[in-house]
């Protein structure tokens, strides 16, 4: 598998354009691998993980065509991960020419939010929901958490997020050709059974993708996590055997009021013993 992350930042982007605290000032100055667009991730180039606001600019950026785009795993219904206009862009009769057809998993939260957001192109849109035998351009499949999917060569587990101000937010454990990897963004402490429970499903982890929201100023908060709840739960994972020395484990989804430019946090982290995505930073399983 090819892992590329096609935007690392929390909501608002790093820096906030609105913004001139300090953090977001450095960012500017520093430019690089410190300016981040908001989340989403590539597999492939055929497995998206949230159909986002910046993931338009996130393409040109990168020179990334989603053409052969075929599934998309959402992680939840936030702004700043779900923007509703892309089932216009790719579903409607006068958009996407000579694509692949292409399925939409999301919550069942998500699903009105995405009909209000198309509202006037609906009767445009070669749309279906929760037809799986459909042969639409855009197919919407609703899904719930300890859900596990096959589709193309993948295998999916999807698992609760603790994302308290959002409706079923869901992690991700991907396989694909005997490799794997768990996309962990958006995300505080999680529930003492919640590893024990992925482990019974038969998973081992070569990459752990997490939330690092909150940097290195506090372990969780309400909605997210910072460094020292990164290697609290990565721990948790390791005991129950989810992980060992072999993995990797990278942060990511970094707040502008939390963390500072890309170098300094890096390596405050490499001294941990894990390392911080950056936009555009591709990981090969």
């Amino acid at each position: 598998m090819r892992f590329q992350f096609l935007g690392t930042s929390a909501s608002g982007g790093f820096p906030n354009p609105h913004c001139r605290c300090e953090n977001c000032l450095a960012a500017r100055e520093a430019g690089g691998k410190s300016i981040r667009m908001m989340c989403s991730a590539m597999i492939d180039g055929e497995l998206l993980i949230d159909l986002g606001p910046d993931l338009s600019g996130a393409c040109l950026r990168f020179g990334v065509d989603l053409g052969d785009l075929r599934w998309v795993l959402q992680t939840h219904d936030h702004g700043d991960h779900l923007l509703p206009l892309h089932a216009t862009m790719r579903a409607a009769n006068w958009a996407a020419k000579n694509v692949e057809p292409l399925e939409w998993f999301v919550n069942d939260h998500a699903v009105p939010i995405i009909l209000a957001g198309n509202e006037k192109s609906l009767p445009k849109l070669d749309m279906t929901i929760d037809q799986p035998d459909s042969s639409a351009m855009l197919k919407i499949s609703r899904i719930e958490p300890w859900q596990e999917l096959v589709f193309g060569p993948y295998e999916v587990l999807t698992i609760p997020a603790n994302h308290s101000s959002a409706v079923l937010p869901m992690l991700f454990a991907i396989r694909k050709g005997g490799r794997s990897l768990l996309y962990a963004s958006d995300t505080a402490e999680l529930p003492e059974g919640v590893w024990p429970r992925v482990a019974e499903f038969g998973w081992h982890f070569d990459l752990v993708i997490f939330d690092h929201n909150d940097g290195f100023m506090r372990p969780y908060s309400n909605t997210h996590s910072g460094s020292d709840g990164v290697l609290q739960e990565y721990a948790r994972m390791r005991a129950v055997g989810l992980v060992d020395e072999s993995t990797r484990l990278i942060g990511t989804h970094l707040a502008h009021h939390s963390n500072t430019i890309h170098e300094v946090e890096a390596e405050r982290a490499q001294a941990l013993g894990y390392d911080l995505a950056y936009d555009g930073m591709v990981v090969d399983l």
